[in-house]
């Protein structure tokens, strides 16, 4: 594939002007004096499909959050304690709440862990139908919140389900609008989680019944070793490869994107960088 480049005026995409861009730019310097920039030819490599070698270097593997994971709750004694205050403080059998912890990957990345050390009652919300229902009452980035129900005595707790028909409908929707959406995403948006806790006190004795349900997403990528490809040397490729990685500083994984030059060699972007919308996109 061949296209024009000229110095004045750029196109939105230094790498790959696209052909109306090109076709502007042409028409633009024909009309230009003989001291204007001269316009040379830029060659990409020669091929729509195949950008490097994909001969296989090894035997594939799965890519999945949980596909060698097992997912393991950590939850705080003194923040069950409190949820455990508000349900008896309440006149109802039942009491809706939330949980709200963090989501990560532990060191050794045999285990998503979901650490549990916010208890937060909730506010009541009506809805645009008139429908009351009950959301946290503060929120960062980044929470992973658990909607829970507590429940006064253990009688029906080895029957119980965490998730509803309608549950599971209303979180398959959840996770479908925060992967097709623009924002951002982090770690706690890849899981979605519920629990249900039933709890019998008598004198200073606790019996609980603890259940967690999660989903996600079913989707996983089939990753083929290939051959070494060239990544351009930027400040953010150095700081991957360094030891104070950006992930590592900041405790929250990065998520980016791979473009190429004419020369074959990798461009790694920031999701948050500008260029992400103007250039090319070869990988994620």
């Amino acid at each position: 594939m061949s296209c024009m480049q000229a110095q004045q005026p750029r196109p939105s995409s230094s790498y790959f002007p696209n052909k109306q861009e090109t076709e502007k730019t042409s028409k633009h310097n024909t009309r230009e004096s003989n001291d204007a920039a001269v316009v040379q030819p830029f060659h990409f490599p020669p091929t729509k499909q195949v950008w490097w070698d994909r001969k296989a270097q090894g035997s594939p593997e799965i890519l999945h959050l949980t596909s060698k994971r097992n997912l393991r709750v950590q939850l705080n004694e003194k923040t069950l304690r409190l949820g455990i205050k508000h349900l008896n403080k309440s006149s109802i059998p039942s009491y809706d709440c939330f949980f709200i912890g963090s989501l990560f990957i532990d060191s050794r990345e045999d285990a998503v862990e979901i650490n549990i050390d916010r208890f937060d009652p909730g506010r009541e919300f009506t809805d645009k139908g008139g429908f009351k229902t009950k959301v946290p009452t503060t929120v960062v980035p980044g929470d992973q919140v658990i909607p829970l129900k507590l429940v006064k005595g253990l009688m029906g707790a080895q029957q119980t389900a965490t998730h509803s028909k309608q549950d599971f409908q209303k979180t398959f929707e959840l996770l479908h609008s925060r992967f097709s959406g623009q924002e951002q995403l982090s770690l706690s948006n890849f899981i979605s989680t519920k629990a249900c806790c039933y709890a019998h006190t008598e004198a200073e004795e606790l019996i609980l019944n603890i259940q967690v349900g999660a989903v996600t997403m079913a989707t996983s990528i089939l990753a083929t070793p290939v051959s070494p490809v060239p990544i351009i040397p930027t400040a953010l490729a150095r700081n991957l490869t360094g030891p104070l990685r950006l992930s590592d500083v900041q405790g929250v994984p990065k998520c980016g994107f791979l473009t190429m030059d004419h020369t074959r060699k990798l461009l790694l972007l920031l999701e948050s960088d500008p260029k992400a919308y103007s250039l090319p996109l070869v990988g994620v």
